[in-house]
């Protein structure tokens, strides 16, 4: 049922999406607006999962955007709307506290005193930052351009190294006790609990690569191509190209096979409720 309270947020949502870009709607407000009209109420944990692909987080302590062309970080309330940065690559909001980065700086805005303060500044720029555990992961370069993955408390303080290696970074998400990493047709599941490392796919190759970690279940997306003399694009068939999925029962126990659950590729969808749609927000039928 739709109250009266819920009408308001979406009068105050549009109002916002018109302020910030007149006729045009951006990516971000589009699927604010999408979250709006599904009835989610709270999508943290979904963010918390995929602050690198995730640009809306709704929680009870307000609804948070980030654009994706200027960066800029907003907090959307019923009065209207407040810009908390001008350039955050990727945020989270727990407990009324908004993390989010830019270059080499993880910042801290308190959504109640409204100040920020630098809460890590490390030699070179950040990569990924997730929530795990009521903690901050942070996947950065280091002074000599290897990736490390660190742990730090709410506080900033450093809890643990994970591990330091050299090459891209790729995609990030997390499921459960899971770090994962998609670079072309090479998925990587990083435990954080042991340190072990497990190989979903390692294979050779260029690949058109998207992944989504639900609640449940891991989504992966891979469409392989090659680049012609005239540095276009041409897709190839392989035997990855496909929507899969895994899930997080399957990969505490060990089991590391992938279900090919479509036999099209999508360059970005959605994971809402459980439910995954397309770039248009159309319900993907598989």
């Amino acid at each position: 049922m739709i109250t009266r309270k819920t009408v308001v947020t979406l009068s105050v949502v549009c109002i916002f999406i018109l302020c910030l870009s007149g006729c045009s709607k951006s990516e971000s407000e589009s699927y604010l607006e999408f979250l709006q009209e599904q009835g989610v109420t709270d999508n943290s944990q979904n963010h918390w999962q995929n602050t690198q692909n995730d640009s809306v987080q709704i929680s009870p302590r307000g609804t948070f955007l980030r654009g994706i062309s200027d960066k800029a970080l907003y907090q959307i309330e019923n009065e209207g709307h407040k810009k908390i940065a001008d350039e955050a690559y990727d945020f989270f909001e727990f407990r009324g506290k908004v993390y989010y980065y830019n270059k080499n700086n993880l910042y801290c805005y308190d959504t109640e005193t409204e100040k920020t303060t630098v809460l890590i500044a490390v030699p070179a720029d950040i990569l990924w930052i997730g929530l795990y555990d009521e903690n901050i992961l942070c996947a950065r370069w280091n002074e000599t351009y290897n990736i490390v993955l660190e742990r730090y408390a709410l506080d900033g303080k450093r809890i643990k190294k994970y591990f330091e290696w050299r090459g891209t970074l790729g995609r990030m998400a997390h499921i459960g006790k899971y770090v994962v990493f998609l670079k072309d047709l090479r998925v990587l599941a990083y435990d954080l609990e042991n340190g072990e490392k497990h190989y979903l796919i390692d294979d050779e190759g260029l690949s058109d690569s998207f992944m989504v970690a639900g609640q449940e279940n891991l989504y992966i997306s891979l469409g392989r191509y090659t680049i012609d003399g005239n540095y276009s694009n041409i897709s190839i068939d392989s035997r990855w190209n496909g929507l899969w999925k895994i899930s997080l029962d399957d990969m505490e126990r060990g089991k590391w096979n992938l279900t090919k659950i479509s036999d099209r590729s999508y360059s970005k969808f959605y994971c809402v409720e459980n439910r995954l749609y397309d770039e248009a927000f159309k319900l993907l039928v598989l």
